[in-house]
Protein backbone atom coordinates (compact mmCIF):
# COMPACT_ATOMS: atom_id res chain seq x y z
CA UNK A 1 0.00 0.00 0.00
CA UNK A 2 1.00 3.57 -0.61
CA UNK A 3 -0.19 5.27 2.61
CA UNK A 4 -1.07 2.69 5.35
CA UNK A 5 0.36 3.63 9.24
CA UNK A 6 3.28 1.61 10.28
CA UNK A 7 2.03 -1.50 12.80
CA UNK A 8 4.75 -1.07 15.08
CA UNK A 9 5.08 2.51 15.52
CA UNK A 10 4.10 2.78 19.02
CA UNK A 11 5.98 -0.05 19.75
CA UNK A 12 8.47 2.06 22.63
CA UNK A 13 5.24 4.33 23.72
CA UNK A 14 5.21 4.36 27.70
CA UNK A 15 2.71 2.68 29.75
CA UNK A 16 0.29 5.46 31.52
CA UNK A 17 -0.79 4.98 35.19
CA UNK A 18 -4.48 3.34 35.40
CA UNK A 19 -4.75 5.78 38.18
CA UNK A 20 -4.48 8.85 36.62
CA UNK A 21 -6.56 7.60 33.57
CA UNK A 22 -9.46 6.62 35.78
CA UNK A 23 -9.25 10.48 37.45
CA UNK A 24 -9.15 12.03 34.33
CA UNK A 25 -11.65 10.27 31.91
CA UNK A 26 -14.00 8.98 34.73
CA UNK A 27 -14.30 5.82 32.94
CA UNK A 28 -16.61 3.26 35.01
CA UNK A 29 -14.77 0.20 36.60
CA UNK A 30 -16.35 -2.61 34.81
CA UNK A 31 -15.09 -0.83 31.61
CA UNK A 32 -11.16 -0.84 32.80
CA UNK A 33 -11.37 -4.74 34.53
CA UNK A 34 -9.28 -6.96 31.91
CA UNK A 35 -7.61 -3.84 30.25
CA UNK A 36 -4.39 -2.61 30.57
CA UNK A 37 -4.73 0.51 28.83
CA UNK A 38 -1.37 1.79 26.31
CA UNK A 39 -1.80 5.33 25.31
CA UNK A 40 1.31 6.84 23.73
CA UNK A 41 0.84 10.20 25.16
CA UNK A 42 4.36 12.16 25.95
CA UNK A 43 4.29 11.78 30.15
CA UNK A 44 5.86 15.14 30.36
CA UNK A 45 2.77 16.77 27.79
CA UNK A 46 0.13 14.37 29.64
CA UNK A 47 -1.50 16.89 31.97
CA UNK A 48 -0.48 19.96 29.26
CA UNK A 49 -3.41 17.71 27.49
CA UNK A 50 -5.96 18.05 29.78
CA UNK A 51 -5.03 22.15 30.81
CA UNK A 52 -5.94 22.57 27.26
CA UNK A 53 -9.33 20.42 26.82
CA UNK A 54 -10.17 22.05 30.29
CA UNK A 55 -9.02 25.72 29.04
CA UNK A 56 -10.68 25.66 25.33
CA UNK A 57 -13.88 22.99 25.53
CA UNK A 58 -16.60 23.17 27.30
CA UNK A 59 -17.59 20.90 30.36
CA UNK A 60 -20.59 20.55 29.63
CA UNK A 61 -20.08 17.02 27.46
CA UNK A 62 -17.25 15.97 29.64
CA UNK A 63 -14.45 16.31 26.77
CA UNK A 64 -11.19 14.06 27.34
CA UNK A 65 -9.04 12.01 25.47
CA UNK A 66 -9.69 9.44 23.78
CA UNK A 67 -7.87 5.91 25.15
CA UNK A 68 -8.25 2.01 24.43
CA UNK A 69 -11.05 1.24 26.30
CA UNK A 70 -13.16 3.51 23.91
CA UNK A 71 -12.86 1.53 20.99
CA UNK A 72 -12.44 -1.63 19.27
CA UNK A 73 -9.27 -3.06 18.75
CA UNK A 74 -8.05 -5.69 16.90
CA UNK A 75 -6.46 -9.03 18.95
CA UNK A 76 -4.33 -9.45 15.69
CA UNK A 77 -2.88 -5.58 15.79
CA UNK A 78 -3.56 -3.74 18.51
CA UNK A 79 -3.45 0.08 18.15
CA UNK A 80 -2.73 2.88 20.97
CA UNK A 81 -3.54 6.23 20.50
CA UNK A 82 -1.38 8.97 19.75
CA UNK A 83 -1.53 12.73 20.85
CA UNK A 84 1.76 14.03 19.10
CA UNK A 85 3.17 17.58 20.09
CA UNK A 86 5.78 20.03 18.43
CA UNK A 87 5.82 23.31 16.97
CA UNK A 88 3.10 23.01 14.48
CA UNK A 89 3.11 26.30 13.44
CA UNK A 90 6.33 27.72 13.55
CA UNK A 91 6.24 30.34 16.57
CA UNK A 92 8.70 28.05 18.71
CA UNK A 93 6.17 27.62 21.58
CA UNK A 94 5.14 23.94 22.20
CA UNK A 95 1.78 22.64 20.13
CA UNK A 96 -0.17 19.48 20.65
CA UNK A 97 -2.88 17.27 19.16
CA UNK A 98 -5.37 15.60 20.96
CA UNK A 99 -7.93 12.78 19.68
CA UNK A 100 -11.24 13.18 22.04
CA UNK A 101 -14.30 11.42 23.26
CA UNK A 102 -17.13 13.35 25.24
CA UNK A 103 -18.44 11.57 28.06
CA UNK A 104 -22.30 13.36 27.30
CA UNK A 105 -22.13 13.82 23.87
CA UNK A 106 -25.21 15.50 22.12
CA UNK A 107 -24.39 15.06 18.73
CA UNK A 108 -21.15 14.12 17.72
CA UNK A 109 -19.25 12.08 19.85
CA UNK A 110 -15.40 12.40 18.77
CA UNK A 111 -12.99 15.64 18.45
CA UNK A 112 -9.64 16.25 17.04
CA UNK A 113 -8.44 19.33 18.63
CA UNK A 114 -4.74 21.34 18.32
CA UNK A 115 -3.53 24.07 20.40
CA UNK A 116 -1.53 25.54 21.87
CA UNK A 117 0.09 27.48 24.75
CA UNK A 118 1.22 30.90 25.28
CA UNK A 119 3.35 33.00 27.66
CA UNK A 120 3.30 35.37 29.35
CA UNK A 121 0.53 34.85 31.01
CA UNK A 122 -0.18 31.21 30.52
CA UNK A 123 -3.38 30.60 27.72
CA UNK A 124 -4.25 28.69 25.51
CA UNK A 125 -5.25 29.07 22.42
CA UNK A 126 -7.14 26.88 19.58
CA UNK A 127 -5.51 25.97 15.93
CA UNK A 128 -7.97 23.56 15.29
CA UNK A 129 -10.82 22.36 16.66
CA UNK A 130 -13.48 19.32 14.49
CA UNK A 131 -16.21 17.42 15.71
CA UNK A 132 -16.76 13.82 14.46
CA UNK A 133 -19.25 11.21 14.91
CA UNK A 134 -16.19 8.50 14.58
CA UNK A 135 -13.04 8.29 16.58
CA UNK A 136 -10.32 9.65 15.12
CA UNK A 137 -6.76 8.20 15.02
CA UNK A 138 -3.68 10.39 15.10
CA UNK A 139 -0.10 9.43 13.00
CA UNK A 140 3.51 11.05 13.55
CA UNK A 141 5.03 11.87 9.76
CA UNK A 142 6.70 9.67 8.10
CA UNK A 143 4.92 6.82 9.06
CA UNK A 144 1.91 6.37 6.89
CA UNK A 145 3.45 4.55 4.11
CA UNK A 146 6.04 5.48 1.02
CA UNK A 147 3.60 7.77 -0.02
CA UNK A 148 3.85 10.49 2.93
CA UNK A 149 5.31 13.90 2.50
CA UNK A 150 7.04 13.68 5.69
CA UNK A 151 6.56 17.32 6.12
CA UNK A 152 3.15 17.61 7.26
CA UNK A 153 2.49 18.61 11.60
CA UNK A 154 0.89 15.01 11.89
CA UNK A 155 -2.12 13.10 9.71
CA UNK A 156 -5.03 11.28 10.15
CA UNK A 157 -7.14 8.85 9.68
CA UNK A 158 -11.13 7.43 10.63
CA UNK A 159 -9.62 4.18 11.41
CA UNK A 160 -6.23 2.96 12.91
CA UNK A 161 -5.43 1.12 9.33
CA UNK A 162 -7.37 2.72 6.97
CA UNK A 163 -5.18 3.98 3.25
CA UNK A 164 -7.70 6.89 3.37
CA UNK A 165 -6.57 10.01 5.55
CA UNK A 166 -5.36 13.28 5.79
CA UNK A 167 -2.09 15.55 6.31
CA UNK A 168 -2.06 18.84 7.83
CA UNK A 169 0.20 21.58 6.92
CA UNK A 170 0.20 24.76 8.45
CA UNK A 171 -0.32 27.92 6.48
CA UNK A 172 1.29 30.82 7.80
CA UNK A 173 -0.24 33.01 5.88
CA UNK A 174 -3.87 32.12 6.68
CA UNK A 175 -2.64 31.22 10.03
CA UNK A 176 -4.43 27.74 9.53
CA UNK A 177 -4.47 24.16 8.88
CA UNK A 178 -4.29 22.91 5.36
CA UNK A 179 -6.08 20.04 5.33
CA UNK A 180 -4.61 17.49 2.01
CA UNK A 181 -6.60 14.40 1.83
CA UNK A 182 -4.25 11.04 0.64
CA UNK A 183 -6.43 10.05 -2.12
CA UNK A 184 -4.28 12.37 -4.32
CA UNK A 185 -1.46 9.82 -3.60
CA UNK A 186 -2.92 6.90 -3.18
CA UNK A 187 -2.59 3.53 -4.84
CA UNK A 188 -4.40 3.60 -7.98
CA UNK A 189 -6.61 0.44 -8.27
CA UNK A 190 -7.70 -0.70 -11.74
CA UNK A 191 -10.70 -2.17 -12.85
CA UNK A 192 -9.76 -6.01 -12.81
CA UNK A 193 -10.35 -7.87 -16.08
CA UNK A 194 -12.50 -11.35 -16.92
CA UNK A 195 -10.06 -14.01 -15.72
CA UNK A 196 -10.61 -17.32 -17.30
CA UNK A 197 -9.15 -19.47 -15.08
CA UNK A 198 -11.99 -19.04 -12.65
CA UNK A 199 -14.45 -20.50 -15.11
CA UNK A 200 -12.59 -24.15 -14.17
CA UNK A 201 -13.59 -23.85 -10.71
CA UNK A 202 -16.57 -26.04 -9.85
CA UNK A 203 -19.11 -24.31 -7.57
CA UNK A 204 -19.30 -26.98 -5.16
CA UNK A 205 -15.46 -26.81 -5.37
CA UNK A 206 -15.82 -22.71 -4.15
CA UNK A 207 -18.36 -23.86 -1.88
CA UNK A 208 -16.05 -25.89 -0.10
CA UNK A 209 -12.90 -23.76 -0.17
CA UNK A 210 -14.98 -21.16 1.11
CA UNK A 211 -16.05 -22.76 3.60
CA UNK A 212 -13.08 -23.72 4.96
CA UNK A 213 -11.13 -19.91 5.07
CA UNK A 214 -14.58 -18.39 6.38
CA UNK A 215 -13.37 -20.77 9.33
CA UNK A 216 -10.06 -19.08 10.28
CA UNK A 217 -10.68 -16.64 13.13
CA UNK A 218 -8.58 -13.86 11.39
CA UNK A 219 -11.00 -13.89 8.11
CA UNK A 220 -13.94 -13.64 11.03
CA UNK A 221 -12.48 -10.65 12.62
CA UNK A 222 -11.83 -9.05 9.21
CA UNK A 223 -15.08 -9.90 7.58
CA UNK A 224 -16.67 -8.33 11.03
CA UNK A 225 -15.17 -5.51 10.18
CA UNK A 226 -16.46 -4.86 6.97
CA UNK A 227 -19.71 -5.05 7.89
CA UNK A 228 -19.13 -3.23 10.70
CA UNK A 229 -17.97 -0.29 8.67
CA UNK A 230 -20.12 -0.73 5.73
CA UNK A 231 -17.56 -2.06 3.40
CA UNK A 232 -18.08 -4.41 0.48
CA UNK A 233 -16.18 -7.94 1.25
CA UNK A 234 -15.02 -10.04 -2.04
CA UNK A 235 -13.94 -13.15 -2.76
CA UNK A 236 -12.05 -15.03 -5.45
CA UNK A 237 -11.63 -18.67 -5.77
CA UNK A 238 -8.88 -20.00 -8.72
CA UNK A 239 -6.91 -23.07 -9.66
CA UNK A 240 -3.85 -23.08 -7.52
CA UNK A 241 -1.96 -23.88 -10.57
CA UNK A 242 -2.56 -24.79 -14.33
CA UNK A 243 -0.29 -27.37 -14.99
CA UNK A 244 -0.98 -31.09 -14.85
CA UNK A 245 0.51 -31.96 -12.06
CA UNK A 246 -1.14 -29.57 -9.70
CA UNK A 247 -3.97 -31.25 -7.72
CA UNK A 248 -7.35 -30.30 -8.86
CA UNK A 249 -8.39 -30.14 -5.38
CA UNK A 250 -6.06 -27.75 -4.39
CA UNK A 251 -7.28 -23.88 -5.23
CA UNK A 252 -6.09 -20.24 -4.02
CA UNK A 253 -8.94 -18.29 -2.37
CA UNK A 254 -9.13 -14.33 -2.45
CA UNK A 255 -10.16 -12.62 0.33
CA UNK A 256 -10.14 -8.46 -0.32
CA UNK A 257 -12.26 -5.18 -0.02
CA UNK A 258 -13.57 -3.81 -2.71
CA UNK A 259 -13.12 -0.21 -3.38
CA UNK A 260 -14.38 1.87 -5.84
CA UNK A 261 -12.50 1.31 -9.03
CA UNK A 262 -10.72 -1.63 -7.68
CA UNK A 263 -10.18 -3.72 -4.71
CA UNK A 264 -7.64 -4.17 -1.57
CA UNK A 265 -6.37 -7.40 -0.99
CA UNK A 266 -6.46 -9.14 2.73
CA UNK A 267 -4.85 -12.03 1.86
CA UNK A 268 -4.54 -15.11 -0.47
CA UNK A 269 -5.05 -18.51 0.95
CA UNK A 270 -4.02 -21.80 -0.76
CA UNK A 271 -6.35 -24.99 0.80
CA UNK A 272 -6.86 -28.52 -0.30
CA UNK A 273 -10.49 -28.87 -0.08
CA UNK A 274 -10.30 -32.58 -0.19
CA UNK A 275 -8.57 -32.86 3.35
CA UNK A 276 -9.89 -29.02 4.50
CA UNK A 277 -6.90 -27.86 5.35
CA UNK A 278 -5.26 -24.51 4.93
CA UNK A 279 -1.79 -25.59 2.91
CA UNK A 280 -0.03 -21.45 2.96
CA UNK A 281 -0.97 -17.98 2.96
CA UNK A 282 0.73 -15.50 1.14
CA UNK A 283 0.40 -12.92 3.96
CA UNK A 284 1.78 -15.24 6.17
CA UNK A 285 -0.94 -15.15 8.59
CA UNK A 286 -1.42 -17.26 11.05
Amino acid sequence: MDRFPTKNRFRNSPKINLNIIRKKSAIPACFMAGFQLLIAVDILNAFEAYDLIDAVLSKEKQPRILNSADIELKPQDPQPLFSPSGDFNGDGLMDMAIAGIYGFPKKEAYFLLVGTQLQNPVRYKTLFFKEYSKPIFIHKPGTTGVKDPGNQAFSTTPCSDCTDGTDYHWNKERESFDLRPWESRMREYKNLPHIPELDMVSPETVDKALQIVGNLTDVKLFIAGLKKSKRDLGTRVKPAGLKSTTPATQVRVQIFEKKKGGEKLYDEILVDVESGKVLSRKSQRK
